[in-house]
């Protein structure tokens, strides 16, 4: 067995087959994954409690700027040409994407920190903009999202 190649078709298969979400972003953290059996998200608080309500939700939406502007930036040392560059500035967008396609409500000044994964709903929205510990503002999200932004604008 060619456990390389194994590698190779399980994370191919992920990146292409498990990402089709509402939200475009991987399903795995603390809350939500990739249910083999039932070939959709799956819930760890259902496996907890199978009489809880309600979907999976989206707990990484506060992360997803800052993966991205990694990204970028660690695509911006490599020779901008190289597969790998590309690949890092395509995921970057996706996170990029995904973000910016949560349900925030910017008139009514609602940044959405967790969201459904199955319908992108807002669960709960980030409740300050300045420091309070233990809870992320988000004035961090912001300030990573304007970190970012000449480099995906470039």
């Amino acid at each position: 067995m060619n456990l390389r190649a194994a590698a190779d078709r399980y994370l191919q298969r992920f990146a292409t087959h498990c990402t089709a979400t509402q939200t475009g972003l991987f399903p795995w953290g603390e809350h939500a994954f990739w249910d083999l059996d039932a070939d959709s998200i799956g819930d760890s608080h259902k496996l907890r409690n199978p009489s809880r309500t309600g979907s999976a939700i989206h707990d990484h939406l506060r992360a997803t700027p800052s993966l991205a502007v990694s990204l970028l930036e660690a695509a911006a040392r490599l020779d901008s040409d190289t597969d790998l560059a590309r690949r890092m500035r395509s995921r970057a967008s996706a996170y990029i994407d995904a973000f910016f396609a949560a349900p925030h409500d910017l008139d009514a000044g609602i940044f959405v920190i967790l969201s459904k994964r199955s319908t992108n709903e807002v669960f709960q929205a980030m409740p300050v903009w300045g420091s309070v510990y233990g809870v992320w503002p988000a004035s961090y999200v912001a300030l990573t999202a304007l970190l970012g932004f000449p480099l995906h604008a470039g």
